[in-house]
């Protein structure tokens, strides 16, 4: 989901790399901790980096499974992503990894796993304020075995 029709452009380019690097790991049930350092570029890891203080970055990533134990809460998700670009104004992508359970758990999709139409619009909705704006990337892993794939969804 777009909030402008020109913002399309902004989900490719060097972060779709990372993303891929991303699918391979979650595909491989290895960490995505592989990714990092391959593809240049500060990275903030949640819940690890997360605080009242976090470091600012360009790019966030958020780990829903380990979230999702943590807290179990999709507000306090919402909060802290509301938080966080108000305070780091340099973050341009978001990248959120997880499970489908745990990625249904946080409503950051539906339950059939597509695109969740209420975070879509909180995403537009703070894009609406932002520039550049923010995009969000959810990669959620579906499936098992010889069925097992990545959904991925833009939220602009």
């Amino acid at each position: 989901m777009y909030s402008d029709p020109g913002h399309e452009n902004l989900m490719h380019g060097q972060m779709s790399n990372l993303e891929d690097c991303f699918e391979d790991a979650m595909m491989e049930d290895r960490d995505i901790e592989v990714c990092f350092g391959n593809f240049g570029g500060e990275v903030l890891v949640w819940p690890h980096g997360y605080g009242p203080h976090p470091h600012c970055c360009r790019i966030l990533v958020i780990k829903a499974d380990d979230w999702y134990n943590l807290h179990r809460n999709p507000a306090r998700l919402i909060d802290a992503i509301r938080d966080y670009i108000r305070n780091c104004p340099m973050v341009e992508r978001i990248i959120i990894q997880g499970s489908e359970f745990s990625m249904q758990g946080l409503k950051l999709v539906s339950p059939s796993c597509n695109i969740n139409s209420k975070f879509a619009t909180y995403i537009a909705g703070i894009n609406v304020l932002k520039n550049p704006p923010v995009v969000v990337s959810c990669l959620s892993l579906r499936g098992a075995g010889p069925t097992r794939h990545i959904v991925k969804h833009f939220y602009v």
